[in-house]
């Protein structure tokens, strides 16, 4: 711990403590110090010769210590010889070159706010002990030295710290070591038994007057030091390291009760007080022509200083107001639905504004639909957006390291050549540089641009712009790609809800089917024995009656049997239609059967029946029989639809683009269907037509044979215009054949 190790520094020299004892006692005689004294022969020596040289201002004749305490006074004797002795204990010594704390420069400065605070306390009419407050002034930065007695390493960092950010010496002490040297020479002056008016001092002379404690015992002569040391580092005498933070001399002075003359005449008689006194601590003649030459020089040193951290905070400011104009330029360029490709081509802009380039690209690499999609600025300042595709760009071999730890700027052309290449000659003249793009960890694409090594430098020191830019190009990309995959989603969930809705109906329609097939099946196996009974009954009694009336009722009661024995049949077939048995058919033998298959129907002459086949028609695979049955049952349905004086039929057969599959559009030109009549065409038993004209499983028993053939069968109609029958089957696969439908 700092203060332990504060606590093992050397204790004041013997003379000191004895005087210090002495002062402290009511009794103590002149006699008494003199002994004292006459123990250390170089303290001796030293307060004669400043006897000899004035004491307020009275010529001295003293030139024995006997006559100079006389002279001087027990209270100025011990202060002077404490003075010494700290002098002594902490004076300058030798340190490495490269040491930050300058031992010599900062007794001058003590000094300067002992003799400071010795004229301030003159003119305040002897409120205040001047040589008291000469000894307060010397050692109010005592702390300084002790940390720097005990932590020579630190301090001297903890002075670059403060000289680097034109910070305040305690605020970076207290960063760098945990405790500033106010608290450091408190302990050490507790520690040595020093007076309150010294202790006070030391540790709450950077107080201004009004936030002192109302209690405190050596209230004035804190004000005094504070005072002082205002004037001190206003003057530049010496190495403070402190800064006032907008308070001045004059403001302090204002609250000792002096007023600017006063403070002026202070100031004038500072250079000469230190001369005189230099020479009592140890310090070499301090002329006053020297020390003003001295604290000129340190302005104007502290004037370049400020003005090369002035053009530097110019510079960076510059820098801060372009990347903020970049960054309001984005956000005004782009909205809510911008899409990759737009918000690419305005950050390519942004990118040029911020970087303070002439052409600038952002590119972004889609994970999902394999693009890369880029934005350009070029050279002459037209911004376009590019897309190519990603089967060029190696994705998985330019994985960077991105986000706020990571370097800004690296070389394009080592890590996104792929994307670079494409577009380096529409940049600038090289070199390129990249500032990757990422996104909660996930890198995105990147940002390129042509600068020179020096201005890559310059803009690699603004980091936080620089991610502040790349973290606003890369949360909008993100949002871009997540809104397009929202709307790709939405669109492939509206296409599953239509495809289950459809599928939803087929099931049912299959449902419905198997269920009126099982029904229709059991109702057939029922009738079927007594249309036998009745038929073979008929046929008895026509043999044995001679009653030519008789005959002919029996001859109508078993062709009716004969009628219904064929219904049965048909719902057998339809209820357990035999598997198909699929074979490759050209379409024109196909259509040949058909005209066969239809012979003799007197409505449906060739004249009528036009049937169109397309040249690149591949072979249908299917079972020959049942796709007859189908295109017969779909002719028989247009020829019913037809019109008086009857209409045409055509017949297009031709190659799906889609897939390996035939359409075949049966097509009359007749009365058409109502929605009504559409919606339930498939339905078994269901007919538009009158009583008697049909039992109603064409079209069921067609859609029944196409599903078992691998195709789909559907209708469009459209009310006094006619019907399309559209059928689907599979085409034989070139060099293979389908596996069996069945």
């Amino acid at each position: 711990m700092v203060l332990d190790q504060i606590d093992s520094l050397p204790t004041l020299p013997a003379v000191a403590t004895r005087l210090l004892n002495l002062a402290s006692r009511s009794d103590t005689g002149a006699r008494e110090v003199i002994e004292v004294l006459s123990a250390d022969p170089s303290l001796t020596t030293k307060l004669i010769a400043l006897a000899q040289r004035a004491v307020h201002g009275i010529p001295a004749r003293a030139n024995t210590i006997e006559k100079v305490v006389v002279l001087m006074g027990l209270d100025a004797i011990r202060n002077l010889a404490l003075s010494i002795k700290i002098f002594e204990t902490f004076g300058p010594r030798e340190r490495p070159d490269d040491h930050a704390f300058d031992l010599t420069e900062f007794w001058k400065h003590s000094l300067a706010v002992a003799c400071g605070a010795q004229l301030l306390a003159r003119e305040m009419g002897g409120e205040v002990d001047p040589e008291e407050a000469f000894v307060c002034g010397l050692v109010h930065d005592i702390g300084k030295v002790a940390l720097e007695s005990c932590l020579p390493k630190s301090v001297s960092r903890v002075v670059q710290a403060a000289e680097a950010n034109r910070a305040s010496i305690a605020d970076i002490e207290q960063q760098i070591l945990g405790i500033d040297h106010t608290r450091a020479g408190r302990r050490l002056a507790k520690r040595w038994g020093l007076p309150d008016s010294l202790v006070q001092s030391i540790w709450l002379h950077h107080h201004r007057s009004g936030t002192l404690p109302p209690s405190l015992t050596a209230r004035r002569y804190v004000e005094v030091v504070h005072a002082a040391d205002l004037i001190a580092r206003e003057q530049r005498i010496g190495y403070s390291g402190s800064r006032s933070y907008g308070e001045r001399a004059s403001d302090a002075a204002a609250a000792l009760g002096l007023g600017t003359k006063v403070l002026d005449r202070v100031v004038a008689q500072l250079a000469d007080s230190i001369e005189k006194r230099s020479c009592i601590i140890g310090l070499d003649v301090l002329t006053s022509e020297r020390m003003y030459l001295n604290a000129l020089s340190a302005a104007n040193e502290e004037l370049a200083q400020l003005n090369d951290a002035l053009t530097r905070s110019n510079d960076q400011l510059q820098v801060r107001a372009r990347f903020f104009d970049a960054l309001r330029q984005l956000e005004g360029t782009i909205c809510s639905t911008s899409q990759v490709r737009e918000i690419c081509a305005a950050a390519a802009g942004a990118v040029a504004m911020a970087t303070d380039t002439a052409g600038a690209m952002v590119f972004f690499e889609a994970r999902d639909d394999g693009v890369c999609y880029a934005g350009i600025q070029d050279t002459d300042g037209t911004v376009n957006s590019e897309m190519m595709l990603q089967d060029s760009v190696r994705h998985d071999a330019w994985q960077l390291p991105c986000g706020p730890n990571a370097a800004p700027l690296i070389p394009a052309d080592a890590h996104a050549r792929h994307v670079v290449d494409a577009f380096a000659h529409r940049l600038g003249e090289p070199p390129l540089w990249l500032l990757p793009l990422s996104h909660e960890g996930r890198l995105l694409g990147g940002a390129v641009f042509a600068a020179s090594h020096e201005q890559a430098s310059r803009l690699s020191r603004s980091a936080d712009e620089l991610h502040a830019l790349e973290t606003a190009i890369g949360l909008a990309l993100a949002n871009a790609e997540a809104r397009a995959a929202a709307d790709r989603f939405n669109e492939e969930l509206v296409t599953i809800n239509r495809r289950m809705h459809e599928a939803e109906v087929e099931l049912l329609s299959a449902r419905s089917l198997a269920s009126i097939a099982e029904m229709a099946s059991g109702a057939a196996h029922e009738l079927n024995n007594p249309l036998a009974v009745i038929s073979g009954r008929a046929q008895l009694l026509s043999e044995q009656v001679a009653d030519p009336e008789t005959q002919d009722a029996l001859r109508l009661v078993q062709e009716h049997a004969r009628r219904c024995s064929m219904i049965v049949t048909e719902l057998m077939e339809f209820a357990r239609p035999r598997p198909a048995q699929p074979e490759a058919i050209e379409a024109t033998d196909l259509f040949s059967d058909i005209r066969t298959f239809i012979e003799g129907d007197r409505e449906l002459s060739d004249s009528r029946l036009e049937i169109h086949v397309a040249p690149d028609t591949p072979p249908v695979w299917a079972d020959r029989e049942q796709v007859r049955t189908i295109i017969g049952e779909l002719i028989r349905n247009g020829v019913e639809a037809g019109t008086k004086p009857p209409a045409q039929l055509v017949i297009n057969c031709r190659r799906d683009v889609t897939d390996e599959m035939i359409v075949v559009e049966v097509r009359d030109h007749g009365r058409g269907m109502t929605q009504a009549v559409l919606d339930h065409a498939f339905d078994p038993f269901y007919s538009q037509r009158p009583a008697g004209r049909g039992r109603g499983l064409g079209l069921s028993r067609a859609c029944r044979l196409a599903d078992l053939n691998g195709g789909r069968l559907w209708l469009e109609s459209t009310e006094g215009k006619g019907t399309t029958a559209c059928l689907r089957l599979p085409a034989r696969v070139s060099g293979s054949e389908r596996p069996s439908a069945g």
